[in-house]
């Protein structure tokens, strides 16, 4: 895993990839995890429980876009630049709305050669 993980941002980190290659993405993931818990993850999926369904994303890019929002504002981090530098298409407005938060990225992210 780590050398296809060091790969994928060496030929510079496209979504198309991320997406057929389920353990690349759940790197992505687990980085999460690592750094914010269970705890985080928890509270997200709270959140989408209590949304109505007029407030449900309704496309991929509303999912991605929700996602790192409500992430960002549990943990209290602007995950946009995390989720730009693994390729997932964020909307430039959503990523504006985090940027009051202080930028999270993992030690040493992206990986070097």
């Amino acid at each position: 895993m780590e050398r296809q993980y060091r790969v994928y941002f060496k030929e510079g980190s496209q979504f198309e990839q991320w997406k057929s290659n389920p353990f690349l993405a759940l790197y992505m993931y687990y980085q999460l995890q690592q750094e914010f818990g269970w705890e985080a993850f928890k509270n997200v999926f709270a959140q989408y429980h209590e949304l109505s369904l007029g407030q449900r994303p309704k496309n991929d890019q509303e999912k991605r876009d929700q996602w790192m929002v409500r992430f960002s504002k549990v943990v209290k981090q602007n995950l946009g630049p995390f989720f730009q530098l693994w390729g997932i298409p964020i909307s430039e407005s959503l990523q504006e709305s985090v940027s009051n938060l202080p930028i999270w990225l993992p030690i040493g992210f992206p990986p070097k050669e």
